[in-house]
């Protein structure tokens, strides 16, 4: 997602918004499971930022220990940035 996320962000001047799973879904006794763990959504997050996208929501099998773990990731590039 995140290349394709880069692509749009280089082709285009209108706002890029990127919506991902908490990881690859896995079939697990007939129920698909998202095993992505909140600090690698915030990874992901915090790449997606880096490359210009302006919108980032959560699909499937994010919780909200997955949005807390990116806004936490978000508040500290906006501290640091603010420092340099």
């Amino acid at each position: 997602m995140l290349v394709i996320g880069r692509k749009l962000r280089d082709a285009s001047n209108i706002p890029v918004l990127l919506q991902p799973n908490a990881g690859l879904p896995v079939l697990e006794n007939g129920k698909l499971l998202y095993k992505g763990s909140p600090e690698e959504y915030a990874a992901f997050v915090k790449q997606a930022v880096d490359y210009g996208i302006d919108f980032i929501g959560g699909c499937c099998g994010t919780t909200y220990s997955h949005i807390r773990a990116a806004s936490d990731t978000l508040k500290h590039m906006r501290i640091d940035k603010s420092t340099e």
